[in-house]
């Protein structure tokens, strides 16, 4: 995980705070341009999911709309379990 972190700070993506309450800690922060990156990202999942959906045929979406509705409060249901 330091690794990790020192990349993305190295990047300019986030950078290392300092916890008042514990030295041990080190909390980070994202910066403007992680900000900015993430968005960039999360509209390019976005793009390329609607890109798939659209080039699915009549059956295969309403099949996946079927399954959809079954898995969305399984999914619900297991992620307010992971929760508490």
């Amino acid at each position: 995980m330091t690794q990790l972190v020192g990349r993305l700070e190295r990047d300019g993506l986030v950078v290392r705070l300092i916890d008042p309450d514990d030295g041990r800690a080190t909390p980070i922060d994202i910066t403007d341009a992680g900000q900015a990156l993430r968005a960039q990202l999360l509209q390019t999942q976005r793009d390329n999911l609607a890109e798939l959906l659209e080039a699915l045929s009549p059956d295969d979406e309403a099949t996946l709309s079927l399954a959809m509705r079954v898995a969305v409060p399984l999914l619900d249901e297991l992620t307010n379990v992971a929760i508490n």
